[in-house]
């Protein structure tokens, strides 16, 4: 208690965390809308003129409703387009990587379009649009609005029978907030990463 790292605002409140996903099937056509619900009761308040708790409640224990991930997929042997939300990994995650590791921990997504292709042992994947984040950290009641860095992406891979996959992936970010920096910059932070 007597710690500087000591957070007294981390107990005795009730959180209703809930993740609603409606999916619908109909030939080649698959929609997905997911609702993100975060309700919290009993969170504790900061005095007036206590800075430190002011602090520690920042961005915390708001409720929120979120249509968090939302897309159409048309889906057949030779192509796959999708308009919304998609997951993707290039170059086994070192190129990009935007996944779902669990219900309730990192879910990452780009908001767009993705275009896939296949014909033989050919497949080719083009994908533009903005990150999307899970908004609110279920351990501690944080929440942060979605980043909305610019992602945009390309793979292609060739299958030789079943034991070769040789791929070219490239993915080029455009960050919406610039590190912090000293000087100033006119342009916003980049990353291209290719293998």
């Amino acid at each position: 208690r007597n710690s500087n790292a000591y957070d007294p605002t981390g107990s005795n409140y009730v959180d209703w965390l809930n993740k609603l996903q409606l999916d619908a099937s109909w030939k080649e056509l698959t929609a997905q809308l997911r609702v993100d619900s975060a309700l919290f009761l009993n969170t504790p308040v900061a005095a007036p003129g206590n800075p430190r708790l002011e602090q520690l409640l920042l961005n915390r224990y708001a409720n929120r409703l979120d249509f968090e991930k939302v897309k159409l997929t048309y889906a057949s042997r030779f192509l796959e387009v999708t308009v919304g939300h998609t997951y993707v990994t290039y170059g086994r995650g070192l190129v990009l990587s935007l996944r779902k590791v669990d219900e309730f921990g990192v879910d990452t997504t780009v908001r767009g379009l993705s275009v896939t292709g296949r014909a033989g042992g050919l497949s080719v994947n083009a994908l533009g649009g903005v990150s999307n984040i899970v908004n609110v950290d279920p351990s501690t009641g944080r929440f942060s609005e979605d980043p909305n860095d610019v992602i945009l992406g390309a793979r292609a891979e060739y299958r030789f029978g079943k034991w070769a996959a040789p791929g070219v992936n490239v993915s080029h970010v455009i960050y919406a907030q610039n590190a912090q920096t000293l000087v100033p910059q006119a342009q916003r932070d980049q990353v291209t990463s290719v293998s």
